[in-house]
C-alpha cells in the first residue's frame, strides 16, 4: 500500500515539473521573439542610417 501512495507522490512532482517546463518554454519563446523583433528593427535603423 505505501508503494502506491510512493508512486502517486512522485508522478504528482513529475507532473507539476512538467508544467513548470512548460511555462519556462512559453518564456524562451518571448524572449526568443523579442529578441528577433528588436534583431529586426536594430537592422532597419542601421540601414537608414546608412543611407543618410
Amino acid at each position: 500500500m505505501n508503494n502506491v501512495v510512493n508512486v502517486e507522490v512522485v508522478l504528482h512532482v513529475q507532473i507539476e515539473q512538467l508544467q513548470h517546463l512548460e511555462h519556462l518554454e512559453h518564456i524562451y519563446a518571448r524572449i526568443k521573439k523579442l529578441a528577433l523583433t528588436i534583431h529586426h528593427h536594430s537592422k532597419k535603423n542601421y540601414a537608414t542610417t546608412a543611407r543618410c
